[in-house]
């Protein structure tokens, strides 16, 4: 985006990471030293600064869903459901990328 295409209040999306959010500032920080200067948007969804032409508008901040995740009476549940062997049984078929 170019300067003066966005304003605090936009939505925009920052297409690297998909990261979406409110601007809540522009900032215009100088170029010093080894950094890259220019005008910068902060996001209301993570507080991280954007460079604004990195980022392109959004019709809307969708709401992240987080798959696979259990209320912790889900989890004493399924806990309570496993016995030793099965436990046992997971650990000794560990593959793929941490197995050591």
């Amino acid at each position: 985006m170019k300067e003066g295409e966005i304003a605090v209040g936009d939505i925009v999306r920052y297409p690297n990471t998909g990261t979406t959010g409110r601007v809540i500032a522009l900032e215009n920080i100088p170029p010093e030293g080894t950094g890259v200067g220019g005008i910068y948007a902060t996001l209301d969804s993570t507080g991280l600064r954007y460079r604004i032409d990195t980022l392109i508008r959004a019709d809307a901040v969708a709401e992240k869903k987080v798959h696979g995740e259990f209320s912790d009476l889900d989890r004493l549940r399924r806990a309570e459901d496993m016995n030793a062997k099965d436990i046992s049984d997971a650990f000794d078929n560990v593959n793929g990328v941490g197995a050591g």
